[in-house]
């Protein structure tokens, strides 16, 4: 199999590579422990912290699973085990 690009398409690739590249070196020296690479150099709260990794645990996926069986079922639907 052989794969053929357009040099439009590769001038586009890698202009937005060098464009990436130069935009992460140049906001990367401000960097300069784990925290602030984490955090983005602002102090946020433990309850702040703590919503986003539950929010991201949980999931869209569950939260739209409920809502929908609650919606169909009603406050007592019957969860299906996997």
């Amino acid at each position: 199999m052989t794969f053929s690009a357009h040099p439009i398409d590769i001038g586009i690739f890698v202009v937005f590579w060098v464009v990436t590249l130069a935009v992460g070196l140049g906001y990367g020296r401000s960097v300069k422990t784990l925290k602030d690479y984490a955090l983005g150099g602002k102090n946020f709260s433990t309850s702040t912290l703590t919503a986003t990794i539950v929010a991201t645990w949980i999931g869209g996926d569950a939260i739209f699973y409920t809502v929908t069986s609650v919606y169909k079922g009603g406050l007592c639907f019957e969860t299906i085990a996997a």
